[in-house]
C-alpha cells in the first residue's frame, strides 16, 4: 500500500513510464525476474525500474499466460535511459549480465546494496543475511513475498500480474532504499 507499484505493457504505456523514468533522479533501481540463474539456459522474464522510492514500473517481457512489451519498444527506451542515468540494484552485476549477455546493453552500476551490506557487516555472508528480502525485513521491517513460499513457484515465467507486480516491482524500490540506508 505505500508504493505505487505501476504494470507498464503497451507501447503508450512504455512510453509513458520511461518518460518519467528519464525525470527522475540520477539513480535509479533496476531489477530483473528470470526463468533461472545461467545467463545462458535461462530468459529474461520482467524488468522492474524505480525512479525514487515510492513508484515502480514493472515491464512484462516473458510471461507465459500475461501479455508481454513490444520488446524492440522497450529496448529502445531502455537504451536511452541507460545513456541517462546509472543504476542501482541488489547483486546487480547478475543483472548487469543477463541484461548485457541477451540485449547487448551496457550501464553503469551506480551502487549495488548487496556489496554496501557486505562492507558494512561481513558477518552476513557467514550467517546467509545478504539477500534483499532479508536485509528489507532486518532494517526496515518489511515482509516481503517469497516466489517458492508464498506463490508457490520457482519459473516467474508463470506469475500472473497481480502477483509478478506485487513480488518484483517494489525489489527496485527496496534496492534503493538499502542504498540509501548504506550510502554514509
Amino acid at each position: 500500500d505505500k508504493y505505487d507499484l505501476r504494470w507498464a505493457q503497451s507501447d503508450q504505456e512504455v512510453h509513458d513510464a520511461f518518460k518519467v523514468l528519464r525525470e527522475g533522479e540520477d539513480f535509479e533501481g533496476l531489477d530483473i525476474e528470470t526463468t533461472g540463474l545461467s545467463l545462458i539456459a535461462n530468459e529474461i522474464v520482467g524488468v522492474t525500474i524505480c525512479p525514487n522510492t515510492t513508484i515502480s514500473y514493472y515491464f512484462p517481457i516473458a510471461h507465459l499466460y500475461e501479455k508481454n512489451v513490444n520488446l524492440d519498444v522497450f529496448l529502445q527506451e531502455f537504451r536511452e535511459l541507460c545513456k541517462l542515468k546509472k543504476f542501482v540494484g541488489h547483486n546487480l552485476p547478475f543483472d548487469w549480465g543477463f541484461i548485457s549477455y541477451k540485449w547487448g546493453i551496457d550501464f553503469e552500476i551506480g551502487g549495488d546494496s548487496q556489496v554496501s551490506a557486505y562492507i558494512c557487516d561481513q558477518n552476513r555472508a557467514e550467517s546467509g543475511r545478504l539477500g534483499l528480502k532479508h536485509l528489507m525485513g532486518e532494517i526496515f521491517n518489511t515482509p516481503p513475498l517469497e516466489l517458492t513460499e508464498d506463490l508457490g513457484l520457482t519459473d516467474f515465467s508463470l506469475v500472473q500480474k497481480d502477483d509478478a507486480l506485487l513480488y518484483a516491482a517494489p525489489d527496485s524500490i527496496h534496492s534503493l532504499m538499502l542504498y540509501k540506508h548504506f550510502k554514509p
